[in-house]
């Protein structure tokens, strides 16, 4: 027994267990409420596909933004412009970003800029570390983002959480690693010269003759038809994705599971798998059985993770420096 205390102690007559039983009840109470669904995008590459996950809850008018210029069409035939070097977060010189949104190309057409809209509300928050996805901006301005885009390629949150009002992460990576670190891996030619908006381009092929050879080309970005729930997406509503959630619970970079897109996975994203279990993305819903409920420890032991995250807690070219993603 003891006395509560500022700080989190417990109070007279309380076992220590009695607050962390508090924190799971507080989590189960999730169940109580209706599931949101994070959307999945894919963007095919010359290179391969990078599927994200986008934070629908946690930012959502720049998801909004984001799936606007997806519905238009925009970012189809598009091109990564800018992948810059500089030192990440531990002090090791690496590519910063790559970053995408700005500019079409063709030989029949030469460059062509990317429409845009009206600029978004600045939404930081989430940690601009390796495989998310951010909104370029111009100097100065927090909140003048538009279609420009990067996949932070090194982890940045010295750099970026708090510049020019921090940098927005919407997206995180979810699968295709492989392809953001292959298109990272190629060397970067400075295209314009004395210009600085193309001074570190990825080409593929350098010794092509054509430029619209050489250039990786973002071919179509769209979203993809999957049930809310299927967290190894493969259509299918089912204890597989229970067993990615369980195992990534409490996350903030594994976020396969994080099926409202708030961010970090927890227990509303169980929600939004039990509500969905049974469920394929070509056949209805199936009929539900032998749910598995996760054990009051289990949600303890994410609460007091998640708790002690938060209290850890207490440019793209953004300026032309390295931060004026835009």
């Amino acid at each position: 027994m003891c006395t509560m205390m500022t700080g989190g102690r417990c109070a007279e007559g309380e076992s220590i267990g009695t607050p962390i039983r508090r924190a799971a009840l507080l989590l189960c109470c999730c169940l109580l409420s209706a599931p949101a669904e994070a959307t999945i995008l894919r963007f095919t590459t010359t290179v391969g596909d990078i599927d994200v996950r986008m934070f629908d809850t946690a930012t959502p008018a720049s998801v909004a933004n984001f799936m606007n210029y997806v519905n238009d069409g925009d970012y189809d035939g598009s091109f990564f412009h800018r992948m810059p070097m500089a030192l990440d977060d531990h002090g090791q010189l690496g590519r910063f970003v790559l970053q995408g949104g700005g500019f079409k190309y063709t030989e029949a057409g030469g460059l062509t800029n990317v429409p845009t809209d009206a600029p978004v509300v600045n939404e930081p928050g989430i940690s601009n570390l390796k495989y998310t996805v951010a909104y370029a901006k111009l100097g100065g301005d927090p909140n003048s983002a538009t279609s420009g885009f990067f996949f932070n390629t090194q982890d940045n949150a010295n750099n970026l959480d708090s510049q020019n009002g921090g940098f927005t992460v919407f997206a995180r990576v979810v699968q295709g690693f492989d392809v953001l670190d292959t298109i990272t891996s190629f060397n970067d030619y400075d295209l314009d010269g004395a210009g600085s908006t193309f001074n570190d381009v990825p080409l593929i092929t350098p010794d092509e003759e054509s430029l619209e050879d050489m250039l990786v080309y973002i071919e179509q970005v769209a979203e993809l038809d999957l049930p809310a729930g299927d967290y190894n997406f493969d259509g299918v509503v089912n204890l597989t994705d229970y067993t990615i959630w369980r195992n990534g619970l409490g996350s903030e970079f594994d976020v396969r599971a994080d099926g409202n897109g708030d961010g970090v996975v927890d227990q509303a994203d169980y929600n939004v798998w039990r509500q969905s279990y049974g469920m394929s993305a070509s056949a209805g819903l199936a009929s539900p059985i032998n749910i598995p409920e996760p054990s009051t420890w289990l949600l303890a032991a994410a609460a007091t993770g998640l708790f002690w995250a938060a209290r850890k807690k207490s440019g793209p070219r953004m300026s032309r420096t390295h931060a004026e993603l835009a």
